[in-house]
């Protein structure tokens, strides 16, 4: 078994007024991996899109910072984080194996912003949606 655990903050944080916080585990255990997800403070009532980025090369990915603010309106826009944080992967949707990542499959925030997510996942189906989609494992 190995366990991944990431603490997860806000981009933006101090423009938009949130204070979104919160954690991803990713477990894998034989031929799955468990995602498990729970976020506080988040915009309430809506919908998130929830993913990892990286690097099909497996170049290590960092968080952005102010630094990539290439057109400096005081924001890092998405756009901007892929120079260091890589590609969108894989989303934390219905059907993560899946790796379609516009749909209408995320958590959705409850009023108080609070959400959670949990999900196991098919090894091998993810492993060659990534090589379909990668050419990598």
């Amino acid at each position: 078994m190995t366990k991944y655990r990431a603490d997860i903050t806000a981009l933006n944080a101090e423009k938009i007024g949130s204070q979104a916080h919160g954690y991803v585990e990713f477990t894998t255990k034989a031929d799955k991996l468990h995602i498990k997800l729970e976020m506080f403070d988040t915009p309430a009532n809506i919908q998130h899109w929830e993913h990892f980025h990286g690097f099909p090369d497996g170049k290590d990915a960092q968080v952005p910072t102010l630094a990539q603010d290439t057109n400096q309106d005081g924001f890092i826009d998405l756009v901007e984080t892929e120079p260091v944080s890589g590609t969108t992967m894989v989303p934390l949707d219905a059907a993560p194996h899946e790796m379609c990542i516009p749909n209408d499959n995320y958590p959705v925030a409850d009023a108080n912003g609070y959400y959670s997510y949990e999900k196991d996942v098919d090894l091998a189906k993810l492993e060659a949606k990534f090589k379909e989609v990668f050419n990598d494992q």
